[in-house]
């Protein structure tokens, strides 16, 4: 594959990763289909070392843009590579992330995330209604809800049933967020949990 397609907002593992891909750097914006054709002029010259061309935040392009774009990708000049970055997958072409190697970037802390999701799928109920009956206060119950979410979804390329589990959580994220009970609608989500 000639594309790298980064997916996540985590700039320090994007550098890693780029660092890591030889040739000579050419940072490049593309939102318009005229900086596409632009682009189209300078990767069509030879070069005398590998070439990648850094494409940031394509998620930001206009579909035309991202259309146009496809065609450098499929066929690129030699010894041009791209790497392309989006925070956004669902914004992004299916036909261009199908011509690359995408790559999620996770944040830092998803991994605390995913811990804290797999210790608490993995209780029974008593010791998930446990657990969320210290949570007292709804700030903290919404940072309890967003780690079960973010780690979950982690977690459900192993285990796709989390999936409705989730849902549940995200069920009463909304409910707090909108002044519902904290203890009413945490235990809700462990009761709704035991359905899964």
């Amino acid at each position: 594959m000639h594309a790298s397609i980064f997916i996540g907002e985590n700039e320090e593992l994007l550098s890693g990763h780029i660092k890591k891909i030889p040739g000579r750097r050419i940072d490049y914006e593309v939102s318009k289909i005229n900086e596409v054709r632009v682009l189209r002029n300078i990767v069509k010259f030879s070069y005398n070392e590998p070439v990648l061309i850094v494409i940031r935040g394509i998620d930001k392009a206009s579909v035309e843009a991202q259309s146009a774009l496809l065609k450098s990708i499929e066929e690129p000049s030699q010894g041009v590579a791209y790497v392309i970055t989006a925070t956004q997958e669902e914004k992004v072409l299916p036909s261009i992330l199908s011509r690359g190697k995408v790559i999620y970037l996770a944040r830092p802390e998803i991994n605390e995330y995913k811990k804290t999701a797999a210790d608490f799928f993995s209780n029974s109920p008593g010791v998930k209604l446990k657990i969320i009956s210290k949570i007292k206060k709804r700030e903290a119950a919404v940072e309890f809800l967003k780690k079960i979410i973010a780690g979950g979804h982690s977690l459900m390329l192993r285990n796709p049933q989390l999936s409705m589990a989730i849902d549940c959580a995200e069920s009463a994220l909304v409910a707090i967020n909108a002044n519902g009970n904290v203890q009413l609608q945490l235990t809700n989500f462990v009761i709704r949990l035991r359905d899964i």
